[in-house]
């Protein structure tokens, strides 16, 4: 059994933490769900999945804070002492909906609503990043991020009607936006007789290189 660790602080969501008697095996997630904090979520507990994401926040030069996106569920509640964390329960503003939060409203980003915590602390990082407004840079911004309920169309249009707003957008925001969504193909149903299937199931298998053997009864024949 663990030592419990010193007691020190650390600052979430803005306001100073003291902790205290907790293992230094116990990671952040573990320790945010246990005292309250649950909207960060756990999903595979390896990292993958992206459901546990929270913000680090630091300064730059000049002493600005800046935001890096990364996965409670793996790292220990000790190293954060003294630093500075931002979980999707702070990103708002009293009653007002962080613009990646709304973004995630009117584009209809959740349905079942496990991976939409992670999502939206990854969007926030993007949401003050430079090098994130292209639909290219979006895409690598939510890569960490698994959905397997409405996939990533909606949260891409999300991102892209929230980063218009972003205090260090490059510009050109609409234009993005505008470039960034893919019209919708009207759904056509494609006849196809069984002849043809035949001959496209051939030519796909000569194209890999490879031949369906024959079955015993058609040696046969």
């Amino acid at each position: 059994m663990s030592t419990p660790t010193q007691s020190f602080t650390l600052t979430l969501n803005g306001t100073s933490v003291q902790v205290e008697g907790v293992s230094p095996t116990t990671t952040l997630l573990d320790w945010l769900r246990s005292t309250g904090r649950t909207g960060s979520k756990q999903g595979c507990a390896e990292g993958d999945c992206g459901a546990c994401t929270v913000a680090l926040v630091d300064r730059d030069a000049d002493g600005r804070p800046t935001y890096r996106a990364i996965n409670s569920c793996i790292a220990l509640l000790p190293m954060f002492a003294g630093r500075e964390v931002v979980t999707v329960e702070g990103l708002a503003d009293g009653t007002k909906l962080h613009p990646v939060q709304s973004g995630m409203v009117n584009n209809y980003g959740s349905q079942c609503g496990y991976c939409t915590p992670g999502f939206v602390v990854s969007l926030f990082e993007g949401y003050y990043r430079k090098d994130c407004r292209d639909p290219a840079a979006i895409n690598d911004q939510v890569c960490g991020n698994l959905c397997r309920c409405t996939g990533y169309r909606a949260i891409r249009d999300a991102a892209l009607d929230a980063f218009q707003s972003s205090p260090v957008g490059s510009g050109g925001g609409a234009d993005l936006a505008h470039q960034g969504r893919r019209k919708r193909r009207p759904y056509r149903r494609q006849i196809c007789r069984p002849a043809q299937k035949a001959g496209l199931f051939a030519n796909r298998a000569r194209l890999r290189g490879w031949r369906r053997p024959l079955l015993p009864a058609h040696n046969a024949r």
